[in-house]
């Protein structure tokens, strides 16, 4: 049996290759910074008393996919970059040098360093409670009210959305909202119990309702003054997962993957979603790049004709896309990657027409001879 390292000596540890702050009391408490280990920036997080084997950390860049790791596993990335099973030849002396540096002792036999969870269930496609919802409703008249306020003025908060490419028509008919200043509300009237949270917390920013199926399954708020740039979005507590604008999604019709909810509001505008005659020529959903891959979304997806991954043409992008063209092997899918970087920047700051390079791309599928599983046509 390994007695692992936790409290302040997890921190310790950790603490001496990179600098980290309280950023939640989740599980006593979470700490992050920049990984020590790939050099990401704000993607580091660590739990000094994680569960009950001592400390755990993660990164959402190196760990992205994996669960949370051990002290001992931080050792080895550290020191030999991989993480060796028990059948690696130079076993013994490898997890005996470990234990040194940490001023660990093992007991018992040695277990595998990689820890196993328990097997879950998949994520649940559900939307919250209804009390959960009234709520969030509630919140979201408010913040669509602050939005429009100042009417046309030049000091309006939609001034910022306007930069960003979003038209007024755009901003009504998605609901979009602003909430001036940091708010806290009181758990039970949102449905919530947790011990470690005073209440639900709502920054100042701008506000954006996450439909599906006629009920507001989410809410996130564009920080305004974000505490932490690697977190500029905020998902308020309770909210369900679910693709942003998956109602957009339809069997038999093109649909894209985007990352974030302003870029999909961009591409849906440019492609005709907020018209009130004719079809629009693709849905637009915003996944993140680790997120809407619950059992439900998969199906959504995988009956479009065909699917684009249009995740942001960076680091994080090309590896989210890479991870559905797999996982979507044998459909009709392929990689549209913005050029440059993603839908905003292609309609804001290069006045692209978006509507047009889209088009492009989708004449480009459909003139094919066959339309090949997997095809990149950026």
């Amino acid at each position: 049996m390994i007695e692992h390292l936790s409290g302040d000596a997890f921190l310790s540890l950790v603490g001496q290759r990179t600098a980290l702050r309280k950023v939640a009391a989740t599980n006593g408490g979470e700490w992050a910074g920049a990984c020590p280990l790939c050099g990401g920036k704000d993607r580091f997080r660590v739990q000094p008393h994680g569960d009950s084997n001592g400390g755990r950390w993660w990164c959402r860049s190196c760990r992205d996919g994996q669960p949370w790791a051990s002290d001992i596993d931080f050792i080895f990335l550290r020191d030999h970059g991989s993480i060796p099973t028990k059948d690696h030849p130079d076993w013994k002396n490898l997890i005996k040098g470990v234990f040194t540096t940490l001023g660990l002792t093992l007991t018992q036999s040695t277990p595998s360093t990689v820890a196993m969870p328990d097997p879950e269930p998949p994520t649940l496609c559900e939307p919250p409670s209804a009390t959960w919802q009234q709520a969030a409703l509630s919140f979201l008249g408010y913040a669509v009210d602050m939005l429009w306020k100042d009417g046309d003025s030049q000091s309006s908060p939609r001034s910022y959305l306007h930069q960003r490419g979003l038209t007024d028509h755009t901003l009504r008919t998605a609901a979009i909202g602003y909430n001036p200043k940091p708010l806290y509300r009181p758990l039970h009237k949102w449905g919530l119990t947790d011990p470690d949270k005073d209440g639900v917390w709502l920054p100042a920013g701008y506000v954006i309702p996450w439909f599906c199926d006629g009920q507001l399954w989410k809410l996130s708020i564009r920080q305004t003054t974000p505490r932490d740039e690697g977190m500029k979005y905020v998902t308020i507590a309770g909210s369900s997962n679910v693709p942003y604008g998956i109602d957009t999604f339809h069997a038999g019709r093109p649909g894209i993957l985007v990352e974030g909810p302003i870029d999909a509001l961009v591409a849906q505008q440019a492609l005709g979603q907020f018209e009130r005659h004719g079809q629009p020529l693709s849905g637009v959903a915003a996944i993140g790049t680790t997120q809407g891959r619950g059992f439900r979304w998969l199906v959504q997806y995988s009956l479009c004709q065909p699917l684009f991954i249009a995740t942001d043409a960076d680091a994080a992008g090309d590896k989210a896309a890479a991870y559905w063209l797999d996982i979507f092997k044998g459909k009709e899918v392929a990689r549209m990657r913005p050029d440059p970087h993603d839908f905003g920047t292609m309609a804001v700051q290069c006045g692209m027409d978006l509507r047009s390079w889209i088009a492009t791309h989708l004449d480009h599928w459909w003139t094919q001879d066959f339309p090949s599983a997997i095809q990149s046509v950026a």
